[in-house]
């Protein structure tokens, strides 16, 4: 038996607040990521995924609330020693105003770190699919192909065959 996935109320608002500055009211679209349930919504996405990628969500939160001073700074074992013995001027993510928390992402963001960077990247990428994937922001965007039908990816389809993207022309040999 499966054990199910959940993320806690603090989890559901980090991703929020994430989410947040990726895609913020009035941008580029009027509807924003707070308009939009995003924790509930990555929560079911995670849900369905490996239990790698349920871990590595949840590690991504975690270094997301806890490690702000070692992202903004040069030296591990300073950032480390500030969060630990100092939690109540740790800098947390979500005790942060938005120009920190948009200094922090940007900083993240361009990390000289690869793993660093690869888990914002995932986390971003994770928090685009599931706004993009809301009816009122294909809505907004004039995106119909969520309308076609039987012609439009539900899961659970099987994916169609090389032959037949081959006979479309599709460029795919048999």
């Amino acid at each position: 038996m499966k054990k199910e996935f959940h993320l806690s109320a603090k989890q559901k608002e980090l991703i929020a607040l994430f989410a947040d500055h990726s895609m913020p009211k009035g941008g580029p679209y009027e509807l924003g990521a707070r308009d939009l349930p995003m924790g509930d919504r990555v929560e079911a996405l995670a849900a369905i995924c490996a239990d790698e990628v349920k871990l590595s969500l949840k590690i991504t939160l975690f270094l997301l609330e806890w490690m702000s001073w070692y992202l903004c700074g040069k030296f591990l074992v300073m950032g480390l020693v500030f969060v630990f013995y100092f939690p109540a001027f740790s800098g947390r993510f979500t005790r942060m105003n938005y120009d920190q928390r948009e200094k922090l992402l940007r900083h993240w963001r361009d990390h000289p770190v690869y793993l660093l960077r690869s888990l914002f990247l995932s986390l971003n990428s994770l928090c685009q699919m599931v706004y993009f994937s809301d009816a009122r922001v294909l809505e907004a965007i004039s995106y119909d192909g969520h309308k076609q039908g039987v012609n439009a990816f539900t899961p659970g389809t099987p994916a169609p065959s090389k032959e037949l993207l081959a006979s479309q022309g599709l460029g795919v040999r048999p």
